[in-house]
């Protein structure tokens, strides 16, 4: 009877011993019977992938553990209260718990290690609550015993990883990450016409991080969808992307499909710019990149689209036409009853190798413009001739064309050289358009005085 004392009163101690020596161990449980069996609960942060400073990196996949062990055995379900930590997204991505047993001084423990993901958006130092934890496990007298277990807090910085990041900027943190797209065309490559549809598909897959933080791939044409004018290359309609995060063997996977199809609006080279995505590795602490190659697709015109396309050029086209015969009409039917310009008449001349009209035409000019009827005398009026650089051209000008042995070319010149003469007194014409008076011999009229 004493040896049965003296053990009872030896395990109540031993169970105290283990109440104030832990103070994350239940101490809360009930029972029908006065032997509460013993439970520990730990709790601690994965420090893998930390920086060098031992602070964690914004938006990295932080693993809250919780280990419940007891030298019994469960009897029921475990149950982890909610985590809320402000700035901070909190995920229980794998709802089963890993069951192990471990045998301490001769005792065989029974573990169940749950994990938390913990996703810090922004710098700054973060505290995880007490952690309310539910368990029922078996009394040494046999029976179902329920109670709840609060694990200590827990602190740990986060910052940014690196200097070239902004806080709300679009990248992530990642332990690995990788990019990849599809193309489908409604038709062959080169036979694209407007009005077919292109769908491009991007898809993003990456470790140790959650879906909602993979930032948009895809470009935003929120602005072309409201304002769609026929500049516009395509029309596009953009799909809502597809999320996913599993979970297999310790191992968290996300993923983040996007996709748009591109209705062809107007035909010629289709560009689509390259893409580029920003990401931290958590594993070899690095800042990388992923890309995709810019993207070139021919479409080619209906005549419907062509005509979207280019109305205004044409527009503008038949309007110049409209314009110019016109304009071709009414001087033609100006000069049906008056002479042609002394420009026209040379030019025809020319044409027509007529040298003798050619001959009389370059007097008449070097009479309006000098008053004078003699070549030779010209000079003294012409500004080209004066300048050393030119006499020389002057001279062989006048002795070719006195010659008779003048070109076309040559004459050409020598009518531009005597645009070139004016003398004191006489009233300098328009260069390009000479229009003769229809009346003459009005000129000669003595005026009344009045």
């Amino acid at each position: 009877m004493a040896s049965r004392y003296m053990f009872s009163l030896c395990f109540a101690l031993w169970f105290v011993v283990c109440l104030v020596g832990l103070p994350a161990y239940a101490s809360g449980l009930s029972g029908d019977n006065a032997e509460t069996p013993v439970v520990e609960v730990k709790a601690w942060l994965d420090n893998k992938n930390q920086l060098d400073d031992g602070r964690y990196a914004v938006n990295q996949q932080v693993i809250l553990y919780i280990d419940v062990a007891t030298p019994r055995w469960f009897t029921g379900g475990t149950r982890i209260a909610s985590i809320e930590i402000p700035g901070m997204i909190v995920k229980q991505r794998n709802s089963l718990a890993t069951n192990y047993s471990q045998r301490e001084e001769g005792v065989t423990w029974s573990h169940q290690r749950w994990e938390i993901t913990l996703y810090p958006q922004q710098s700054g130092r973060f505290v995880v609550p007490s952690v309310d934890v539910d368990v029922q496990v078996s009394a040494p007298d046999g029976r179902s015993v329920k109670g709840r277990i609060a694990t200590l807090p827990l602190a740990f910085d986060v910052s940014l990883p690196s200097p070239l990041l902004k806080q709300n900027g679009y990248w992530l943190s990642a332990s690995e990450l990788m990019i990849e797209e599809q193309w489908e065309l409604s038709r062959d490559a080169g036979e694209l016409k407007v009005g077919d549809a292109i769908t491009r598909t991007v898809t993003v897959h990456g470790e140790d991080t959650l879906s909602v933080l993979i930032p948009p791939i895809l470009p935003s044409y929120v602005q072309q969808e409201q304002q769609q004018t026929v500049t516009n290359p395509f029309q596009v309609y953009v799909q809502p992307p597809k999320l996913s995060d599993s979970q297999e063997r310790g191992n968290y996977r996300s993923s983040r499909l996007e996709q748009a199809v591109y209705i062809v609006q107007s035909g010629g080279d289709i560009v689509f710019p390259a893409l580029e995505l920003q990401w931290w590795n958590t594993s070899s602490q690095q800042l990388e990149t992923l890309s995709l190659p810019e993207k070139h697709i021919r479409a080619h015109h209906t005549w419907r689209s062509w005509l979207r396309t280019y109305w205004l050029g044409l527009a503008l086209f038949g309007v110049s036409m409209a314009v110019l015969s016109l304009s071709g009409l009414l001087v033609s039917h100006y000069y049906k009853t008056r002479p042609a310009p002394a420009w026209w008449q040379f030019s025809r001349a020319l044409g027509r190798r007529d040298w003798p009209q050619a001959r009389l035409m370059i007097y008449r000019r070097l009479h309006q413009r000098t008053g004078l009827v003699e070549l030779a005398k010209a000079d003294q009026f012409c500004c080209c001739a004066v300048l050393p650089s030119q006499q020389a051209k002057w001279g062989k000008l006048q002795h070719r064309f006195q010659a008779g042995k003048g070109t076309s070319l040559s004459f050409i010149r020598l009518w531009r050289y005597l645009g070139r003469c004016l003398r004191p007194g006489l009233r300098r014409r328009s260069r390009f358009l000479t229009l003769p008076k229809a009346l003459p011999q009005l000129q000669e009229l003595p005026h009344k005085n009045e």
